[in-house]
């Protein structure tokens, strides 16, 4: 058994039992109704968070307001790993500039008393492109050392993908990533973006990349970026594995349409499938993207 930890958020949107399945410690994010109490990601399963939130109409201040994991489950986590033995900690948290995490695991790391064994990383992804990192991140530690595995974190932090597609822009708006010149345009025009993460000037933020009018011609824009980034892959070393997830925020016909289409992909640039997998986006990253998104986070992790 490896002796270092591997912990990340829950923006990385597996499910708990997969975190414990293979041997990473999860925190979670925390999204809040108006009037209630915080709620941590895993405790409002998806078919009680998405029906509450269609129910908001997607309308400033009747939908969830998000936050990133709190300092104290955070060190908790250290706490945890070092008395299960660890030596070392990597802390894999989503993209700094969509989420506090960051800062929330420095903060904490700098107050541990055993800080110098623990390193924080903002893996430039979100979804699960980032949880994929982690899962190769842990398995990669059992068989290297600590310097080593971190600089293959930082390997794989570059060979990461996420595209979406929300089918409405109300959430995007209403949680201010989208201004009102924007949304009222996009409501007339019934425009529909392709979002993802860049970056920009060496800083990594979720950006439109596209857009178009009508979901499904958005969809198909999702599609041709994601036929590239297979041809991305292929262009490294023409043999390696992509694991996907296909997101889905209650739009399973396009997920499933999407899930056929990836694997004609990989196959068609002579590729491997690795962790091929389904799920939905988890609360905190589906309040923004609304429900009747979907989207894939890919993570390519070359010849063997």
């Amino acid at each position: 058994m490896s002796d270092i930890g591997v912990i990340v958020d829950s923006g990385a949107s597996f499910e708990p039992e997969f975190y414990k399945e293979n041997g990473i410690v999860p925190v979670q994010l925390v999204f809040t109704f108006p009037g209630e109490a915080p709620t941590p990601d895993f405790e409002m399963p998806p078919e009680e968070f998405y029906p509450r939130l269609i129910a908001t109409e997607g309308k400033k201040g009747a939908v969830p307001t998000t936050s990133a994991a709190n300092e104290t489950e955070i060190t908790d986590a250290y706490d945890r790993l070092f008395s299960e033995g660890a030596k070392k900690i990597i802390m894999l948290t989503l993209l700094d500039a969509a989420s506090g995490t960051y800062n929330m695991a420095l903060q904490a790391k700098e107050k541990h008393p055993l800080s110098k064994d623990i390193e924080v990383k903002d893996t430039n992804t979100v979804g699960p492109s980032q949880g994929f990192i982690a899962l190769e991140v842990k398995r990669y530690s059992e068989t290297h050392g600590f310097d080593e595995t971190l600089a293959y974190a930082d390997k794989l932090s570059t060979q990461s993908k996420i595209y979406a597609v929300p089918s409405t822009l109300k959430f995007l708006h209403a949680g201010g990533r989208v201004s009102d010149l924007q949304y009222r345009l996009g409501v007339i025009l019934d425009y529909h973006p392709v979002v993802s993460v860049v970056n920009e000037n060496g800083r990594h933020v979720v950006k439109q990349l596209a857009k178009e009018r009508k979901f499904e011609k958005a969809v198909g824009k999702m599609e041709d970026k994601i036929l590239a980034s297979m041809g991305e892959f292929s262009r490294q070393d023409g043999t390696g594995t992509v694991d996907f997830m296909v997101l889905e925020t209650g739009n399973k016909e396009s997920a499933d349409l999407l899930e056929k289409k990836l694997k004609v992909m990989i196959d068609g640039y002579g590729l491997k499938t690795g962790h091929a997998m389904r799920g939905y986006l988890p609360a905190v990253l589906g309040t923004h993207l609304g429900p009747g998104a979907v989207g894939v986070g890919m993570l390519y992790r070359g010849a063997e």
